[in-house]
């Protein structure tokens, strides 16, 4: 079985989930896996915390693209993809509504960002910049999805 974590990553990534659950070993995704692969594969990745959330001038939006792990049933954890309302997992496609993370809380989320989905002319600058960047941080998110929000 290939797993959420290797559904979500292969949606992020567009590599086969089958050769990223032979890189895993295993069906347990561990964060460390999450981010080390993406990172690995030219993606930036900011874990987001409630300390680095609560004192941010610029906050995540629907534009940015969220790296969720999810507790979904006891001690049983799944990871989905989060971009403009939608929640993608194990290639199904679900809308999220308010009460979305009550029912199934969060137990890390990271923002992955990908100078290569930015394409128009607008963006040039910005992903020129985020080339250059050796970090993800709060104001490169701003930069990155062209507003505050």
């Amino acid at each position: 079985m290939r797993g959420c974590g290797a559904c979500a990553l292969a949606l992020l990534t567009g590599i086969m989930p089958e050769k990223i659950a032979a890189k895993n070993g295993g069906v347990h995704y561990p964060d460390s896996f999450m981010s080390r692969f993406l990172r690995e594969h030219g993606f930036r990745v900011l874990r987001l915390t409630q300390c680095n959330l609560s004192v941010a001038k610029d906050y995540v939006g629907t534009n940015h693209v969220v790296l969720l792990s999810q507790l979904f049933r006891r001690n049983e954890a799944t990871w989905g993809v989060i971009f403009r309302g939608v929640y993608y997992h194990n290639f199904g496609v679900y809308l999220l509504d308010s009460l979305s993370m009550l029912n199934k809380p969060v137990l890390s989320a990271y923002v992955v960002v990908d100078p290569r989905w930015w394409i128009g002319p607008r963006e040039k600058k910005t992903v020129a910049a985020a080339k250059k960047s050796k970090r993800l941080n709060f104001m490169s998110l701003r930069r990155l999805s062209g507003s505050g929000s």
